[in-house]
C-alpha cells in the first residue's frame, strides 16, 4: 500500500450520538506540513484543519498501559478512515 498525498480522497465515519450516522468524503490536502482535510469552507476561513492523526483512536479491544515518564497509552489503535486513491 502506498502512502497517502494531497489530493487524493478520504472516506471519513460520521457518529451521531455515539451511534454511526454516515460517510463524508473529503480531498486531503497539505497545512502546515500536516496531512489532512477542511470539513467545510466555514473551516478553512477559520482555519480549522482535521489533521489524519486526529483520526486514530484506540482500539476497542486495545489494553490500557502506563509508562513511567511518558503516561497512558493503548496497545492498538485502528484508523477510522479510509483513503481513496485519485486516478
Amino acid at each position: 500500500m502506498s502512502k497517502p498525498k494531497a489530493g487524493d480522497k478520504v472516506r471519513v465515519m460520521k457518529f451521531i450520538f455515539g451511534h454511526f450516522s454516515h460517510f463524508d468524503e473529503f480531498v486531503l490536502e497539505e497545512f502546515h506540513y500536516c496531512l489532512g482535510f477542511f470539513q467545510s469552507d466555514a473551516h478553512r476561513a477559520d482555519s480549522k484543519f482535521t489533521p489524519l492523526s486526529d483520526l486514530i483512536e484506540p482500539a476497542p479491544d486495545s489494553a490500557r498501559r502506563y509508562w513511567s515518564h511518558y503516561g497512558e497509552y493503548f496497545t492498538d489503535y485502528v484508523a477510522t478512515y479510509e483513503i481513496i486513491k485519485a486516478a
